[in-house]
């Protein structure tokens, strides 16, 4: 993973990866993209589950449309300067 801190990013390291069950293929997607995120953690797992959003813009229509069969799992790693790259959220792709 890159040291490169992007100033669109605000200060901060994001990287998505995507991996696809059918094709068994895993796609990184780095900070060099605008990558938005936002996550709702719950407390409660039977009444409410977690789930989250992740935005990359400026990808391809050939990517996204490689990216939209379906069946998969995405991680979100980030860090901020001088911090170690960690996993934020993991989970499995209900819509892409």
């Amino acid at each position: 993973m890159s040291n490169v801190l992007s100033s669109r990013q605000f200060g901060r390291y994001v990287e998505v990866e995507i991996r696809d069950f059918k094709s068994k293929t895993k796609t990184i997607i780095s900070n060099d993209f605008e990558i938005d995120f936002e996550f709702f953690k719950s407390l409660d797992q039977v009444t409410e589950d977690d789930s989250g959003k992740i935005r990359i813009y400026g990808l391809t229509p050939e990517r996204i449309k490689a990216l939209q069969d379906g069946g998969g799992e995405v991680i979100l790693r980030c860090k901020y300067r001088h911090a170690e790259v960690q996993v934020l959220f993991q989970a499995y792709i209900s819509r892409l």
